[in-house]
């Protein structure tokens, strides 16, 4: 009698309140979801079966030392690289784990959606650790050494940054005691004669060329004398920092004249925006260069000025200059 004038009563109350019975059905179905991955999670705690499963060309090549402190495991970018690793490592205590391309970004994904992709359960299960509050045990990883080894690309960059992701969210102890590490892998190899060297960036690069350069040239300035040495390899060296940052403004979308003519006009740091005798004349600068100057406002709390500039050359694209952005496009 009491269990049915509580179901009558719940039934009246949700066809009277529809939204409650949605909320109450999607935790069910959350739920659901959640007992699903912890099924998962446990089935990824056991090596026995799993492994196998995942022991083929391209996966994971495991080593032969089965003390967790004397193991290595290296997480790599592509079979391309794969293949690479495993002709380099030692199979004593070194193993080795290609990814096909991006992980899934799992700082917005379910927990159930994480272990639905394939790489994120290898990886899993290659670990041994398992994975969830209840399932995750540090104490069975395999391998007291992960290291994340992606190219020096953005491709690379953005693969590391998805891996670590993962590991923080889902296995931040790991990080904490010390077990993951990151490769970094030179961007360039560079002969010299006979001689060969690993550069690791494009910076160090230009650095290698530039230093180079400056030991077997001068610049010769007729009867003022020449450039050489470090003064020549500071100069380079701006003029390429200078080219970086310009192509980096245009390819986001602002014009080059205007980068090149405040770079002309002598501005070091953003201290210059707040002196206003110089901005007046900068103003005024603009306008003989066939820019149109609009909305010039004093920062009162950031004591400088900002404004939004016209190119009046290049169909009229408008952006605007402020302390916060620097440059900002405006439609």
């Amino acid at each position: 009698m009491f269990e049915n004038l509580i179901n009558e009563g719940l039934g009246t109350f949700f066809e009277e309140n529809p939204d409650v019975i949605k909320i109450i059905l999607s935790k069910v179905v959350e739920a659901a979801r959640a007992r699903e991955a912890a099924r998962k999670a446990r089935d990824l705690a056991r090596r026995k079966g799993v492994l196998a499963d995942f022991s083929l060309p391209g996966k994971l090549a495991d080593c032969q030392e089965r003390n967790a402190d004397l193991s290595e495991l290296f997480i790599v970018e592509g079979d391309s690289a794969g293949g690479s690793a495993k002709q380099a490592r030692d199979r004593k205590f070194q193993a080795v784990l290609p990814l096909r391309g991006k992980i899934l970004n799992v700082e917005k994904a379910r927990f159930d959606k994480m272990l639905s992709s394939e790489e994120i359960r290898t990886m899993i299960a290659a670990l041994g650790t398992g994975i969830g509050d209840k399932d995750y045990d540090i104490n069975s990883l395999r391998y007291h050494k992960v290291i994340i080894m992606t190219d020096a690309d953005v491709d690379g960059s953005h693969i590391r940054t998805l891996l670590l992701t993962f590991f923080f969210r889902q296995m931040t102890n790991l990080i904490d005691k010390g077990y993951l590490f990151v490769a970094q892998p030179p961007l360039y190899r560079v002969w010299d004669g006979k001689s060969e060297m690993f550069v690791k960036d494009q910076e160090k690069f230009n650095q290698f060329i530039v230093g180079r350069v400056s030991q077997r040239e001068r610049i010769l300035l007729g009867d003022r004398g020449e450039i050489a040495g470090k003064k020549l390899v500071t100069i380079f060296s701006d003029l390429m920092r200078f080219y970086d940052n310009l192509n980096k403004l245009s390819k986001r979308g602002y014009p080059q004249r205007f980068i090149e003519f405040v770079a002309a006009s002598g501005p070091k740091d953003r201290n210059f925006y707040k002196d206003r005798q110089w901005m007046e004349s900068f103003f005024e600068r603009l306008k003989e260069n066939g820019f149109e100057l609009s909305d010039v406002v004093y920062n009162e709390e950031e004591a400088c000025y900002e404004f939004v500039v016209k190119e009046m050359r290049n169909g009229g694209q408008m952006f605007s200059v402020s302390w916060e952005s620097s440059f900002r496009l405006r439609n």
